[in-house]
């Protein structure tokens, strides 16, 4: 069976043909404008399925579902995105079921941590039974494993997880999601690029200081979501990570001074596992996303 995975982020819209062992057959990447709406998205969508299935040699009948990854908060039983910081053209627009409708194939509505987490998780040699993926972008999110199912952290959420809290003090900064002191605030992209990404704006800072602060963050984070779900892997991508590797590095060195039992890692598909999460996802709800179709 095939699947076809859309990972649609705040910079790239990616969108890939994936057989059911993860394998990508033909992937396309196109620019997510920033100012998107649902009609745009569909037709850029729309225009990438039929690339890819067609540098794909793949027929439109042999694919089985659509798995559909978003940045934000979605509501599942809407098919549609609650909340998105970085994409707020999107918010409250039906796309599962309009996509669903213009492309004539089952669709699956999922969060970009979800399919990213699902793809990381499913290509680790051992799989744990307790595993993190911690993505940071042009956002930050994460997603959980535990005993090879994928936890739905967005249910009644418009906030970043409390577990991605890394600063409780009265200087913690005002993050765009309604928290303070969340990760994104420090190790965004945007964040250390010095650009504003809190409601206090922009901070004179040095390029060396908006490291160290990513760092420091960041062990705090991987501190969080070992004490909370007691993980045994986390594994961190995303842009970030590829651009500045040298602050994972920095950051695990960190958190590795206190010795717990966590091994944190860099992912192993990178850029791909947004799209190959959504795909193998899509073909593991197959039923359900049916049975919504009819």
């Amino acid at each position: 069976m095939r699947a076809i995975g859309i990972d649609v982020g705040g910079t790239f819209t990616r969108t890939a043909v994936i057989d059911s062992t993860g394998a990508v057959c033909a992937a396309h990447r196109v620019a997510t404008r920033p100012g998107v709406t649902g009609a745009g998205l569909r037709s850029s969508i729309a225009d990438c399925i039929a690339t890819v299935l067609r540098e794909s040699g793949t027929k439109r009948t042999a694919i089985s579902a659509i798995g559909l990854a978003l940045p934000g908060i979605i509501d599942r039983e809407r098919g549609s995105l609650l909340r998105s910081v970085n994409l707020p053209g999107l918010q409250g627009c039906p796309l599962r079921d309009e996509l669903a409708a213009a492309v004539g194939l089952p669709v699956v509505l999922l969060t970009d941590a979800e399919a990213a987490t699902w793809a990381e998780y499913s290509v680790c040699p051992r799989r744990p039974a307790r595993f993190v993926h911690l993505r940071l972008g042009t956002g930050v999110a994460c997603g959980v494993v535990i005993d090879g199912e994928l936890l739905r952290l967005d249910e009644g959420r418009t906030t970043h997880l409390e577990v991605l809290v890394i600063d409780r003090s009265a200087a913690a900064l005002s993050c765009r999601c309604g928290r303070r002191g969340c990760l994104e605030t420090v190790a965004c992209g945007a964040a250390l690029s010095g650009e504003p990404v809190s409601s206090a704006g922009s901070f004179a800072r040095s390029a060396s200081d908006l490291a160290d602060r990513a760092v420091a963050g960041l062990a705090v984070a991987f501190a969080n979501l070992t004490e909370r779900f007691s993980a045994e892997i986390i594994s961190v991508g995303g842009g970030v990570v590829a651009g500045r590797p040298d602050l994972l590095e920095r950051a695990i060195a960190q958190f590795d001074a206190a010795k717990p039992a966590c091994v944190i890692q860099r992912t192993n598909l990178g850029d791909d596992a947004g799209v190959v999460g959504a795909g193998l996802l899509a073909l593991r709800k197959l039923p359900a996303a049916c049975a919504a179709a009819r």
